[in-house]
């Protein structure tokens, strides 16, 4: 970590991923949960707050409000087009297109992932990406990958909770494997008043702002908005969590695309995930009937290699995997963000 221009203390390090893992305890919760002095850990958060090491994002579990796909588009770009200018096209598409909420690039390759209501929504986005990449002269002569994830034929068992990443790489200390389930859910629809929609476009909008701050600009009264945050939290609609900087997290950041044999039986497949989830943390999983990917942090090359052996090896005596699947590296040293946790278009479009 570089933000402070000094390597971490521990008493920092376990403050910073106790933040990442316990996103809406205070301090005072955090000071009995790490046993630190409630004094020292409010002021390690204020420097970790005033160096950027991390932001609060709320986000919207929109399969209640009426989205119906995740889809995940990834390949690689032509690396002898000036990076800046490149950098510079994906900035621009990224910000007028409302469905993409998360976009990456290194030096060699990009991925994003968007949030659309329907196939025709997703159809037209690709499409437009498509002409976007090949306009510009983005593309390779490899073909482009679009991965869809319908919500309800689909299990999202990581959606970027980094704490088990951060359990391992920052802290060196273990990490519990999350729950993992793998049979399909039936979304309730929650069809929000006028005041709920402002409430909640508030509130991921601009998830570091208070309460008080967030009701005057959406025109509601603090306690309304209060008690508005509260329910969505209760009812599953707003997910609160803190995401650690990404352009200051060393390491590699892989990312696969797995395709899996039609004959495996699920509870084989469970029992698989959480091989991949005990092998290394990951901080994106998403599954599908026949298709996954995944997103891990490692620490470098090494740890990489290791981890692609001890998985490769596991699916291929399991009978597991159709083909070889794409596996590609993303080094966090060469990592652009173009679009970071950006709900705002896709809420725009729902509500």
């Amino acid at each position: 970590m570089n933000g402070l221009g000094r390597k971490l203390t521990d008493k920092e390090n376990m403050v910073f991923c106790s933040l990442i893992k316990y996103p809406t305890k205070n301090d005072r919760e955090l000071s009995e949960i790490t046993g630190i002095n409630l004094s020292t850990v409010t002021a390690i958060r204020r420097r970790l707050e005033a160096h950027n090491y991390y932001n609060k994002i709320r986000i919207p579990m929109v399969q209640h409000i009426g989205a119906e796909l995740l889809t995940i588009s990834y390949g690689e770009i032509d690396n002898t087009l000036d990076r800046e200018k490149r950098d510079e096209l994906c900035n621009q598409y990224a910000k007028i297109h409302d469905n993409v909420f998360l976009f990456l690039s290194s030096d060699d390759f990009a991925i994003h992932f968007s949030i659309s209501k329907n196939y025709t929504e997703v159809k037209r986005d690709v499409d437009d990406l498509q002409h976007f990449l090949s306009k510009n002269k983005i593309l390779t002569p490899r073909v482009w990958h679009y991965v869809m994830f319908p919500f309800e034929v689909s299990s999202l068992i990581n959606f970027f909770d980094f704490s088990y990443s951060m359990s391992h790489l920052v802290s060196n200390t273990s990490y519990k494997v999350p729950r993992i389930d793998l049979k399909y859910k039936k979304y309730d629809k929650f069809n929000l008043t006028n005041k709920e929609k402002l409430a909640l476009a508030g509130l991921v909008n601009n998830p570091a702002m208070a309460d008080n701050a967030i009701a005057k600009d959406v025109g509601l009264s603090r306690q309304t908005l209060s008690n508005m945050r509260q329910k969505f939290n209760d009812i599953g609609l707003v997910n609160e969590i803190n995401i650690p900087n990404l352009n200051i997290m060393k390491g590699i950041f892989v990312f696969s695309h797995m395709l899996f044999n039609p004959d495996c039986m699920l509870e084989d497949r469970k029992n698989g995930v959480r091989y991949v989830l005990e092998s290394s943390p990951t901080v994106f999983l998403v599954s599908g009937s026949f298709e996954s990917t995944l997103i891990h942090l490692v620490s470098d090359y090494e740890e990489y290699s290791a981890l692609k052996n001890r998985l490769i090896s596991f699916y291929t005596s399991k009978n597991f995997l159709r083909g070889e699947g794409n596996i590609h590296l993303m080094p966090s040293k060469s990592l652009k963000i173009h679009k970071e946790f950006d709900f705002s278009g896709i809420l725009k479009n729902l509500l």
